[in-house]
């Protein structure tokens, strides 16, 4: 009969290579790729005592899943909020959930959005290629 040897399991915070995760990053929280804004310029808008308030910010990335904008201003964390771009004209409104909002340490405010459905196309493209993709023409 033969002999089975018990191996110690390892902690579950260690990686060791034997392990089947190809290009697992255990830092990244996020389940959808983020693109740096090519267009920057956005609006931010929040219900705050029966009011519509609004605060220009720097769209500094985006995904089909939420952004990182840079606001003067932002509502309470966990509160709706909705961004839109300013593309030669503003877009439309797209609703999401502020999951943070804070202080770097430049003294810029990151307010972290989680958008409620998937961002739309028109938008998410917009953002990424600033414009300057346009639709082939016949």
């Amino acid at each position: 009969m033969d002999t089975i040897t018990r191996k110690k399991v390892a902690s579950p915070r260690r990686e060791y290579p034997w392990r089947f995760e190809l290009n697992v990053d255990h830092g990244e929280r996020r389940r959808n790729t983020r693109y740096a804004a090519a267009l920057e310029e956005a609006w931010i808008g929040w219900w705050e005592e029966g009011r519509f308030v609004e605060s220009p910010a720097r769209l500094v990335n985006v995904s089909s899943g939420g952004a990182l904008v840079e606001a003067e201003h932002a509502p309470r964390v966990r509160k709706s909020v909705w961004i839109c771009l300013v593309a030669p004209e503003r877009t439309g409104w797209v609703e999401g959930l502020v999951l943070d909002a804070r202080n770097t340490p430049e003294g810029v405010r990151h307010v972290r959005i989680r958008f409620r459905e998937v961002c739309p196309y028109a938008f998410l493209d917009l953002s990424v290629s600033g414009g300057s993709v346009r639709p082939a023409t016949r």
